[in-house]
């Protein structure tokens, strides 16, 4: 058809060679590319597969959802963080290094320090101690905990949202940050521009008029929506005068508030932290790099941002800390290794909490032996999610589980939203991060390493209070369910890499 088409110009089938040519380059090149940039095999396979079915369309998502920004990098953080861990981190650290070894020698030379080891060392994330962590459930919980932190800020408000909404609690929220720098307060707020698109142009106008600094994370343009798309900072952290930090799955929307039961249409379950002390030192520096490739200039890691010991008196409860960051800009991913390497140390019990369960097969893998060497393990997944191919892509997983003898539960009193992991009742693991391929290699995440058994323990009485609103799967009746449902989830399976 297409020759035809041509054949009517000058040199028609010359210009028919030409194209046939240069779409021939294209697809070797494209092929070549995925070859050499995908690491993941199955992942590979999966876009050579496309490639060949859907040429024309997966040539142009290709450019999505295909670059390797660990080999490709999307932006070099290294400058900062080793900046700011070698001037500011390190001398505080070494201000009470020596007691961290003394306190918690036992958790350190146990089987759990390999955990710690592998997250110091290839995660350039550092232990700390001395925190005073509280678990915030639901933004019931949440928000006036953050509220009541931002009206009491004296020095900075540093904010970076996945998603932040122009409704009644994003209001409330940006009220205050204007207020507080009316006041002198040093305010700057990142939010994601594909997250946040609920953000009304003369909301963040208004802001910059009393006087808040905030940058769109990665602008979505038409010319650079498909190269952007696939990129997007899923992190939510707050730190309020470099003592208290608020980090987890809660995004500031009226949706994670039960409260608002206007504009909810089903119950969100979710968990959230606050910590003071020094974890917060961590999650301050992946601020300032966030900061620095969102606003493009530079921000002055002054100590001011990371007050030392002497300025916060001893808290209430110590628990040990590792914030843990990932994202194209890792040379590694971080998150994936963290869970990976405390799955493969529990002994007893492993309890597992996601919205979305999308996972690697290194993933099934280390679940699949945890429950063969006699560990408890259970997942608790969304019963309806917000998206239905999602739900599909959940379901897909299921019986690889359940044929485990990992036990499966579908939450069913609204939507389960909280990331969570607990091992052992000794390692706890609150984050921003699914258990999918987005939150591993494409997404910029962050999750919060809690070790010691009060936390810990706190987080499974959730859990096992989650279940009594949760069905458990039961492995024969999953496995008659209709044929066309095991089709389309295998189907579905097949997409994985793109969900």
């Amino acid at each position: 058809m297409f020759p035809s088409l041509v054949s009517w110009l000058p040199g028609g089938q010359l210009i028919w060679v030409v194209l046939v040519v240069l779409y021939m380059l294209v697809l070797i090149g494209t092929t070549y590319r995925i070859i050499m940039d995908t690491e993941n095999s199955g992942k590979a396979l999966a876009y050579l597969l496309l490639l060949y079915m859907l040429p024309v369309v997966w040539l142009v998502l290709y450019r999505a959802v295909g670059k390797n920004y660990r080999k490709h990098k999307l932006y070099d953080k290294r400058i900062f963080t080793d900046t700011i861990r070698r001037d500011v981190i390190e001398p505080l650290l070494s201000q009470y290094h020596d007691g961290i070894i003394s306190r918690h020698e036992e958790l350190i030379h146990s089987h759990y320090g390999s955990v710690i080891d592998l997250l110091t060392y290839g995660g350039e994330s550092f232990l700390t101690d001395q925190n005073d962590v509280t678990l915030l459930i639901n933004g019931e919980q949440k928000y006036p905990a953050l509220l009541q932190a931002l009206r009491e800020a004296k020095d900075t408000i540093h904010m970076l949202y996945y998603i932040f909404d122009d409704d009644e609690v994003g209001r409330e929220i940006a009220n205050i940050l204007m207020e507080k720098a009316r006041e002198g307060v040093s305010v700057r707020f990142v939010f994601d521009d594909f997250g946040s698109k609920g953000i009304h142009k003369h909301l963040v106008q208004q802001m910059q008029d009393a006087g808040v600094e905030l940058y769109p994370f990665f602008p979505l343009k038409w010319w650079s929506y498909l190269s952007r798309i696939n990129n997007r900072n899923h992190r939510k952290i707050v730190i309020v005068d470099g003592l208290v930090g608020f980090v987890g799955g809660i995004n500031i929307s009226n949706h994670y508030d039960n409260r608002h039961e206007d504009t909810n249409h089903m119950y969100r379950r979710d968990t959230h932290l606050r910590i003071v002390w020094p974890a917060v030192w961590q999650l301050q520096a992946m601020f300032v790099s966030d900061w620095h490739f969102a606003s493009g200039e530079p921000l002055d890691p002054s100590p001011h941002f990371f007050p030392s010991l002497d300025a916060f008196s001893s808290p209430s409860l110590d628990t040990a800390v590792q914030i843990v960051g990932s994202g194209p800009d890792s040379s590694y991913p971080s998150l994936l290794h963290g869970l990976l390497a405390s799955i493969n140390t529990a002994q007893e019990q492993i309890l597992i909490t996601t919205p979305y369960f999308v996972p690697t097969a290194d993933f099934i893998t280390a679940l699949v032996l945890a429950s063969h060497r006699g560990v408890d393990v259970k997942v608790l997944l969304p019963h309806k999610g917000d998206s239905v191919l999602l739900d599909v892509a959940n379901q897909a997983y299921v019986a690889d589980l359940l044929d485990a003898d990992i036990e499966v539960y579908f939450y069913n009193k609204g939507f389960v939203h909280a990331k969570t992991c607990v091992i052992d009742r000794m390692i706890g693991i609150v984050g921003t991060a699914n258990l999918d391929m987005r939150s591993f290699d494409l997404n910029f995440e962050v999750n919060a390493m809690l070790y010691g058994a009060p936390m810990a323990q706190e987080l499974t009485d959730i859990y096992l209070a989650d279940l009594a609103d949760s069905i458990r799967v039961d492995r024969d009746t999953w496995s008659q369910r209709p044929w066309w449902k095991h089709f389309l989830q295998q189907i579905v399976r097949l997409l994985a890499p793109l969900l």
